[in-house]
């Protein structure tokens, strides 16, 4: 009986190896490390992750009749049986843990009822722009690769309904960039496509949402892509964990400036639309503080404020609910990159894990757009394409 039962449990000990090396991973990205260091310990647990399931293998003859010999028996026994059986009991209990943790917030999702139209263009730009190319042997393998959507673009029309919305702020529009990632690896004609496609949404206010640029020699290119950009109402920007890799951060400052953009990082500004005060603000923590000081919102007010907030991981999203914000725009997470069929993604890189990859939630009077991002340090993207997307207010 006990035989039974543990090679019945066994399946469940491995889902949750599995389940905590992608926990860890997720982590791992989610808070502030330095960049080398924190690639030593992605290639660590990439390492374990695959290597420890064989090790157990190899000692499943011995694992197994554990459960059968005596207290003399067991403490005869070599000391790494003895800790690869505690590590099966540990994934196990992590399996109990960390599975119900992503599986009850996926199914209890529902997309907000006050996101009432959802319009996609789907484009392959990889097809329709031979000019377009990538560089390198690695990215051009896995551009190559059969199912890849890196050079795929969703141009999404998403209309919100927002309960607390000014009604003279109705029909807003704003595009949401976010994680251009500007590496060289692809080449400048996507992005100029991207710029164009922008404007051809016409949007009142564009956000930038961080992940510019990560490559000294990609710098020239800001002002030519981003000077182009066209807004009436102006263009914010915020800067994500990969601009802070760059030798000199202040030069894509400088290049961000000079093309037009406002920057919000750390601060807010009150602006006035359609004679309707705005509060918009940036806030680049963990990466970069301090958070903006937002003022609190005056109670009954004949002229109600509406708070725009960009932030560039989701995790933020409880800091701009308690500052009392309509509306938040993230990215970071690139939608998972990899959506597998009804399981969806499993690597992101927030303290949530995959509960806001990409998409629309609500969470009491507030509302966070999280985009899948328009590129990607790796360019890996199966069953998620890069998401230029313009979000329409009513």
């Amino acid at each position: 009986m006990e035989l039974a039962l543990f090679w019945l449990l066994l399946p469940f000990a491995v889902l949750g190896h599995f389940a905590s090396a992608i926990w860890l991973f997720n982590r791992l990205h989610a808070e502030v490390w330095p960049y080398r260091f924190r690639q030593v310990l992605e290639r660590l647990l990439f390492l374990a992750s695959l290597t420890v399931p064989v090790l157990i293998a190899l000692q499943l003859p011995v694992l197994s009749s554990l459960i059968t010999l005596s207290a003399e028996q067991r403490q005869q026994l070599p000391w790494f049986n003895l800790l690869t059986f505690g590590y099966l009991c540990f994934t196990l209990v992590a399996c109990l843990l960390i599975v119900p943790w992503w599986l009850v917030p996926k199914l209890r999702y529902r997309v907000p009822s006050e996101l009432v139209r959802n319009e996609t263009q789907r484009l392959d730009l990889g097809q329709q722009l031979p000019g377009i190319s990538v560089q390198g042997v690695f990215p051009r393998l896995c551009a190559s690769l059969p199912g890849n959507q890196v050079l795929h673009l969703h141009v999404q029309t998403k209309t919100l309904r927002l309960p607390n919305l000014p009604r003279r702020l109705a029909g807003l529009k704003i595009a949401h960039l976010t994680d251009i990632h500007l590496t060289g690896k692809i080449s400048r004609d996507y992005f100029a496509e991207i710029i164009r496609r922008t404007n051809d949404l016409q949007p009142d206010l564009i956000a930038l949402t961080g992940d510019i640029a990560e490559r000294t020699r990609c710098l020239p290119w800001i002002q030519p892509l981003f000077g182009a950009l066209q807004a009436p109402l102006g263009k914010f920007f915020i800067f994500g964990n990969h601009d802070f890799l760059l030798p000199d951060t202040n030069l894509l400052l400088e290049e961000m400036r000079a093309s037009g953009f406002v920057d919000l990082g750390g601060d807010c500004q009150r602006l006035n639309i359609r004679d309707t005060p705005v509060l918009i603000a940036g806030n680049e923590l963990p990466w970069q503080g301090p958070a903006p000081e937002v003022p609190p919102r005056i109670p009954d007010s004949p002229s109600p404020e509406f708070r725009l907030l960009l932030a560039h991981t989701p995790d933020l999203f409880s800091w701009a609910q308690s500052h009392q914000f309509d509306l938040m725009l993230a990215g970071h997470n690139h939608g998972g990159q990899i959506r597998f069929p009804l399981i969806g993604p499993l690597i992101s890189p927030s303290r949530f894990g995959v509960r806001y990859a990409a998409g629309v939630f609500r969470e009491g009077p507030t509302f966070l757009h999280v985009g899948r991002g328009i590129s990607g340090e790796h360019l890996l993207r199966f069953n998620c394409p890069p998401e230029l997307t313009l979000l329409v207010l009513e």
